[in-house]
């Protein structure tokens, strides 16, 4: 089966070719260490640069399942804080879904974990707790 990773791709979407090399080497790194047997993580706040990592690590992974399968799940890592404008959180869902989907899709071991502060340490239960007081900054014009 042809890999789903090609310079020529990225070459005909107009990506630079010092784009493209440094992509490759990524691509190549990754494959390694799957080759090795290393398990890896990708942790991921799902802005441009985790996300263009996640893609790299996530093709490695899909043309080496193609080939054998795998013995080590793609671990992705993100954080949830509790505290995020709801427009982000409900996009870093979305994100989660859709990759769940695809390595369903196309049978890619794949575990999400998502690290979440305990209660205890959220900074409302903090502040209404008395533990911490909430401050104003003083910005240059005060």
């Amino acid at each position: 089966m042809t890999a789903l990773f090609s310079t020529d791709k990225l070459l005909d979407a107009k990506f630079s070719s010092e784009t493209v090399e440094k992509i490759a080497a990524a691509y190549r790194a990754v494959r390694d260490l799957i080759e090795k047997d290393v398990p890896l993580a990708v942790a991921v706040s799902f802005g441009k640069d985790s996300t263009a990592m996640l893609t790299i690590a996530l093709l490695a992974h899909h043309d080496a399942v193609r080939e054998n399968p795998l013995r080590h799940p793609l671990t992705v890592q993100t954080a949830d804080t509790g505290i995020e404008n709801p427009v982000i959180h409900q996009h870093v869902q979305s994100q989660i879904s859709l990759l769940e989907r695809y390595a369903r899709r196309h049978a890619i071991p794949l575990r999400i974990r998502v690290g979440r502060p305990t209660l205890a340490s959220s900074w409302m239960t903090a502040v209404i707790g008395m533990r911490k007081v909430p401050v104003r900054l003083r910005d240059s014009s005060d």
